[in-house]
């Protein structure tokens, strides 16, 4: 290989390896899935979420914590849905006659949560601070808040909670 050759490789690989600055800002905004849960406002992370289901097909599962409601069958996958209310032991309140799943991945975990009908998408550049004071949810599973205050939950965190690996001997 000539040494003007070289050059050549050498300058594009420097080229390549500068950061990319010209993503699109619709790229760079936080994608949030908005849900409620009776009166309370939630977020995700929309990169999470891999589908929303009906709860009509819940079937319950002996064994498990309270938290765990059941388990749901999506294309042949199996997954447990979760009520975070339970988890976090917040007091119930109603709920919609119309609840969705929406089935999660995060932490090397899958999953699905219980959720209001009442579905959105919302997109912003920046969270609000997590509030100083959670009452029943973790302060590290809080990332921060929306501007209509829905809790922004990192699922992340709440996939290492040792809670949620449910492993029962059997003798």
């Amino acid at each position: 290989m000539t040494d003007q050759a070289r050059a050549i490789l050498e300058r594009r690989a420097r080229e390549l390896a500068r950061p990319d600055t010209t993503t699109p800002e619709s790229e760079r905004r936080l994608s949030l899935l908005e849900f409620r849960l009776g009166p309370e406002a939630y977020a995700i992370e929309a990169r999470h979420v891999r589908e929303v289901v009906p709860t009509n097909f819940l079937a319950p599962l002996p064994g498990v914590p309270p938290f765990i409601l059941g388990i749901v069958s999506v294309r042949g996958l199996i997954w447990s849905v979760m009520d975070l209310r339970t988890f976090f032991n917040i007091p119930k309140r109603g709920i919609s006659d119309h609840p969705r799943a929406i089935l999660v991945e995060a932490g090397g975990l899958r999953w699905g949560i219980l959720a209001d009908s009442r579905l959105r998408m919302v997109y912003l550049d920046s969270l609000r601070p997590p509030p100083e004071v959670t009452e029943r949810i973790p302060r590290n599973a809080v990332r921060g808040t929306t501007e209509d205050l829905a809790v922004v939950l990192d699922l992340e965190v709440l996939a290492r909670d040792p809670r949620m690996i449910v492993q029962e001997d059997l003798e």
